[in-house]
């Protein structure tokens, strides 16, 4: 019981390590992700306390701890945290349909303390039948639905790797806090192991999963350390290198940026995804601190990658996803009535700019365009 006590100790001292970096992040650089993990975090640090002061004060029989029903949050916080990550998504006021069944069994859970019903009772006996039921198929609901989410995101090589590496530490952990147990533990060293084995797994697991938590928000607070970009670069675009007024800009304008190759992809990646699905380029009155807000990356870390990454500025960036669109459109009709009609339906404000960046784009001009496919 000693070893398992210092456990989860150290988890919470982790726990808390972990949350303060979080608030220490500038709230103009955090990340949906971020954001969900932040309040998981916060969460399981309730979670450990609960279970420890149940330790200190409530040793006996483990009714006060095996009755918490912090189960059934897992599984939801497990989909929301792979939501977060594949879709850019943060935790909105309906998410609370998913929290449902905890919040009902917490309930149950404080009625069982206060009128002090006996863990030996039939009642109490099918609360933990149910609870622990319906905990296990959540779990196994919730993953199958983010790992759905996850399928195509992540190579398996990474995948079998990170299991791999997760499950070898768990491991360790595991035989390392029970030859703890055998050396501090005063009793029957079996009789002790068969009762504590469960949570020694439990916050082993618990244990990798913070030291994880932990590399994550350091790396998202180096990340955002020193990232600004002067204001007064002493640089100057090439003349030449105009569009209608739009200046590109050379990349070396970045050389002392905080943003690493990992972290531009990790931006481009998410990029990519959101413009393909949600397509907010069909909007004409976007702005670049619109797509800045939805996508929560700083407006100045989006401008970087796109000069560094795809060698455009905004305007380009988005104009060309709009040429693109109204191509389609062009070739298979799309029930135009006009050519311009394509250029409005695919973001652009007027036929003058239309054309302009069609032309820049597809050497021709949409009528051009669509003359060459229908022959």
């Amino acid at each position: 019981m000693l070893a398992l006590k210092i456990l989860i100790g150290i988890n919470i001292i982790i726990g808390l390590a972990v949350l303060i970096s979080f608030w220490k992040i500038p709230a103009s650089s955090f990340r949906v992700t971020s954001r969900v993990l932040r309040i998981f975090t916060a969460f399981l640090l309730f979670h450990l306390i609960y279970v420890f002061l149940s330790k200190v004060f409530f040793p006996s029989g483990g009714w006060v701890e095996n009755s918490a029903p912090f189960g059934l949050a897992y599984g939801p916080f497990s989909y929301l945290c792979t939501r977060a990550y594949i879709k850019e998504e943060g935790i909105r006021k309906s998410d609370i349909r998913f929290f449902l069944p905890y919040l009902l069994f917490v309930l149950l859970h404080l009625g069982l303390m206060v009128s002090g019903v006996d863990h030996h009772w039939p009642f109490a006996e099918l609360y933990l039948r149910v609870l622990y039921i319906l905990t296990g198929l959540q779990f196994l609901v919730y993953g199958i639905w983010s790992g759905i989410l996850l399928k195509g995101k992540l190579k398996k090589k990474e995948i079998f790797y990170h299991f791999f590496l997760i499950a070898a530490i768990a491991g360790i952990l595991i035989f390392g806090i029970l030859f703890i147990q055998v050396y501090l533990g005063s009793g029957d060293f079996w009789d002790e192991t068969r009762v504590d084995l469960g949570g020694i797994m439990v916050y082993s697991f618990v244990f990798i999963l913070l030291i994880l938590l932990l590399v994550h928000v350091k790396s998202v607070r180096n990340t955002t350390a020193g990232n600004e970009i002067p204001r007064d670069s002493g640089l100057r675009a090439d003349p030449g290198e105009t569009v209608s007024g739009i200046h590109r800009v050379r990349d070396n304008r970045y050389a002392k940026s905080g943003l690493t190759d990992e972290n531009l992809d990790w931006y481009e990646s998410r990029l990519e995804s959101y413009m393909m699905e949600s397509k907010p380029w069909l909007r004409a009155e976007l702005t670049l601190a619109d797509l800045s807000q939805e996508m929560n990356i700083p407006a100045h870390h989006l401008t970087q990658l796109l000069n560094i990454r795809k060698q455009v500025n905004f305007n380009e960036y988005l104009n060309r996803y709009r040429v693109e669109y109204s191509c389609e459109l062009l070739k298979n009709g799309g029930g135009l009535d006009t050519v311009e009609g394509a250029g409005y339906q695919s973001g652009f404000n007027s036929k003058t700019t239309y054309y302009r960046w069609f032309k820049k784009i597809k050497k021709m001009t949409p009528f051009e365009y669509q003359e060459l496919h229908r022959s």
